[in-house]
Formats: structure tokens, C-alpha cells, sequence
């Protein structure tokens, strides 16, 4: 019989300091929950909560001048940014932003480049086939997230 093999040891955790919280939105429901979480999250951490909107870009057209249509999307999904804030973050450190690219990749980098300490993300939970036709962004993100990802349903 072989002697048992000695049990790994792990060093003890750091204290988790939380400062900077992003949470990506798509006005959905799910998405809203998450806000609710991250802003009660950032109350009990004195923490600052990221607020932001990740928008399909609008390619040109050939014939057609799609500059007007993206000002005004971005606009609406501004103000909608802003009445979010203002009905789960009052009293909290809060900002927005506005983003526009592929979804899993903006929401990634814009957590590196403010150096989110966790990011809080909604989904919708699909499984099956519309989870194999849909894919899950909140999956992804957590896979490719340089920090911590707490994923709200």
C-alpha cells in the first residue's frame, strides 16, 4: 500500500476589495436584476457601478445615410442608461457608458481597461436548443473576464 500523498495547501484568500463594478445592460429584465444586485453590492462595498450599453454598430450603406439613425439610437439607449440610474442607483457612485461592437468582446475589454473588480451580468437562462441557437453572452463573458463574474438570474 502506498503512503497517502500529502493534502495541497492553499494560501488564504485575500480580503476581496470591491471599487469598481461593471455591469453591462440590454434593458431587459434580467439585466435589470443585475443592476439591482450590483447596486446593492456597491452600497455595502462604498463601490463605483459602471452602467453600460453595448450597441450592434449600424454599417454604412451604400445608398443611404445611416448617420442620423445612429445618433438617434444612441440617444435613446443613453436615456434609457440614465432613467436605470436613476431607479436603482440613487445614492451611489454611478456611471455610464456607451459602447458599440461585438457584445462578449466589448463587455470583456471595457472591464480591462477599467479594471472592474467584478462584473455583474444578467441572463435569461435559456437552455436547449435556444441556448444552442442563442448562445448565452453572460457564459461567454465569464469564460473571457479578466476578474470575477457574478451572473444573475
Amino acid at each position: 500500500m502506498k503512503p497517502a500523498k500529502p493534502r495541497q495547501s492553499f494560501a488564504k484568500p485575500k480580503p476581496w476589495k470591491i471599487s469598481r463594478i461593471l455591469v453591462p445592460v440590454d434593458f431587459s429584465e434580467p439585466s435589470e436584476l443585475a443592476l439591482s444586485h450590483a447596486c446593492a453590492l456597491a452600497a455595502a462595498h462604498d463601490a463605483t457601478v459602471t452602467v453600460s450599453h453595448v450597441g450592434e454598430p449600424l454599417h454604412p450603406d451604400w445608398f443611404f445615410d445611416t448617420s442620423h439613425l445612429q445618433r438617434k439610437i444612441i440617444q435613446q439607449a443613453q436615456n434609457a442608461l440614465d432613467e436605470l440610474v436613476k431607479k436603482y442607483c440613487a445614492g451611489i457612485k454611478s456611471k455610464t457608458e456607451m459602447r458599440f461592437g461585438h457584445a462578449v468582446e466589448t463587455i470583456v475589454l471595457s472591464a480591462q481597461k477599467m479594471k472592474a473588480d467584478v462584473i455583474v451580468i444578467g441572463t435569461h437562462g435559456r437552455t436547449g436548443v435556444k441556448h444552442a441557437v442563442m448562445g448565452s453572452v453572460a457564459e461567454r463573458v465569464a469564460r473571457q473576464a479578466p476578474c470575477p463574474v457574478l451572473v444573475v438570474r
